[in-house]
């Protein structure tokens, strides 16, 4: 067998439907594993967003009318405007608090609606690629990647509203490139635009970080909207005629809804107090909101009246990299300290893993930079990138303000670019693909290469990927007290892995 045949082998292989199931199941054996043995609370802030559904289940409405009794510690949450994540997980959190008083069934079976979340995410990413014209083939393989990044079982495995905020970027972005493929001067499915629209108003209510993503999508559309203004209403009006009655009164009260809690939470914010989110001692006194761990750090950083300097902003866009790139590596676990509180141990990774994200990195800026005049001409890819472009941009000015006052790199984590990345990173293969076409040795190959820079890739991914590296760098502490199983398990895993990875 010659090198291009044994390539095609592996690409049918990779094109096939079982392939993708069993990247699936894979990532939901790790994530399910971690859901079952890690202690309670995990690091990604599962003590506030369970605190956050129990609060939630004491009442029918997502809106609190007071700040609640003890609740302090979870900020100013009587005008949080990332409220329906918390809301909708009390419904099962009420039922099951009915069935059980054990914390841990309850906690459990959370995290598995965690799971189920990210899956669902896999999945509408994969239909996101193969509309941006990837191929089955490079679609499973970039999936894969993303699945093995050792944050994102992690992430999967505990209470979040990141895990839902990742799965309806991807499903926005869905729908806004079936929109805008199904558009044409004069016509455009006016239905969808309109289910879009309602969407993303209930997605900003899930975590107010999702407004780039709607303000990306909005940048877009709306010079379509206006070379279309004045069939609009007539085209939308026809269409709604067109639905039967159970359809229309759908959308009548899935509009209602979206505008009452978009403009009860942040819509009200953005009048009341000039901004999305306001600042917890906006709402509360500085007294009651230093019970709330953020706020207390950030407003002692503000107070010590340290700023940064021009040299450290300058260097800022370099360590918001690092931080992002390492913290989409790294592993962090949970343990209880001698004074009975958790404690979060994170940071370690392994190099040789890491190194494979650089050179993806780099490679992905490359194919970004030398194909963005081909990219930005392809209608779909174009909105794509705004939109990604957007979010990340965003997220970086967000982070650069704050260390501007405070000289601290806070809040740069890399699952903070997770709902981006896949699209971000299908638009870098779809660029390395033409590239490659422009050379004609190249050309002739690059199958076999692609095929082998993705083995390569997949044989580093064994130095730690998915929950290689949380077992390789965790404690016994760090799982269910009454899991000596676990433990074992977990041990003679590490063994293994410390024979396998290299310099472990």
């Amino acid at each position: 067998m010659n090198l291009q045949s044994a390539s095609a082998t592996i690409i049918r292989a990779l094109r096939s439907n079982w392939f993708f199931a069993a990247i699936l199941a894979l990532f939901t054996l790790q994530a399910a594993w971690l859901a079952l043995t890690t202690i309670y609370p995990q690091a990604f802030d599962e003590q506030y967003h369970f605190g956050m559904i129990q609060l939630h289940a004491q009442q029918w409405s997502p809106f609190f009318a007071t700040q609640p009794d003890g609740a302090d510690q979870y900020g100013a949450i009587v005008r949080d405007p990332s409220m329906s994540y918390h809301y909708l997980l009390s419904f099962p959190y009420r039922v099951l608090s009915w069935l059980t008083d054990s914390q841990t069934i309850q906690l459990i079976v959370l995290r598995f609606t965690s799971i189920g979340i990210l899956v669902w995410a896999l999945v509408l990413f994969r239909r996101l690629l193969l509309m941006m014209g990837l191929g089955q083939a490079k679609a499973h393989a970039l999936i894969l990647f993303f699945s093995l990044l050792p944050v994102l079982p992690a992430l999967g495995a505990q209470l979040g509203y990141d895990n839902l905020l990742i799965a309806v970027s991807a499903l926005t972005l869905v729908w806004a490139v079936r929109l805008r493929q199904s558009y044409s001067p004069g016509h455009l499915d006016w239905l969808l635009a309109l289910r879009l629209t309602i969407a993303m108003l209930l997605f900003s209510t899930i975590k107010y970080a999702y407004l780039p993503i709607l303000a990306g999508v909005a940048l877009y559309f709306l010079p379509i909207f206006w070379r279309e203004r004045r069939v609009a209403f007539g085209q939308l009006g026809k269409a709604i005629g067109s639905l039967n009655r159970t359809r229309q009164v759908a959308y009548l009260t899935a509009g209602v809804i979206a505008i009452w809690l978009f403009g009860g939470g942040i819509g009200l914010n953005l009048v009341r107090y000039h901004a999305p989110s306001p600042k917890c001692q906006e709402v509360l006194t500085v007294e009651r909101c230093y019970e709330f761990g953020p706020f207390a750090r950030d407003y002692a950083s503000k107070n010590d009246d340290v700023h940064a300097t021009t040299g450290q902003l300058a260097s800022y866009p370099w360590r918001w990299a690092k931080n992002m790139m390492r913290e989409s590596f790294f592993s962090v676990y949970s343990f209880f300290g001698s004074d009975g509180k958790p404690r979060y141990y994170g940071g370690s990774y392994v190099p040789q893993l890491l190194i494979v994200g650089w050179i993806w990195f780099w490679l992905s800026l490359a194919s970004l930079i030398l194909s963005a005049k081909w990219l930005w001409r392809q209608p779909t890819l174009r909105l794509v990138l705004i939109v990604s472009g957007v979010y990340a941009a965003s997220l970086f000015l967000l982070n650069i303000s704050e260390f501007s006052k405070t000289g601290y790199v806070a809040a740069v984590h890399g699952r903070y670019l997770f709902p981006v990345i896949v699209p971000l990173l299908g638009c870098t293969m779809l660029g390395l693909w033409r590239l490659a076409g422009r050379f004609g040795a190249i050309s002739r190959y690059r199958r076999s290469i692609a095929v082998g820079a993705m083995l390569v890739t997949l044989l580093m991914f064994t130095q730690g990927g998915g929950i290689g590296t949380y077992i390789l760098f965790s404690q016994d502490g760090s799982y269910w007290h009454f899991s000596e199983a676990a433990r074992q398990i977990n041990s003679s895993i590490r063994n293994l892995l410390q024979v396998i990875i290299v310099g472990q």
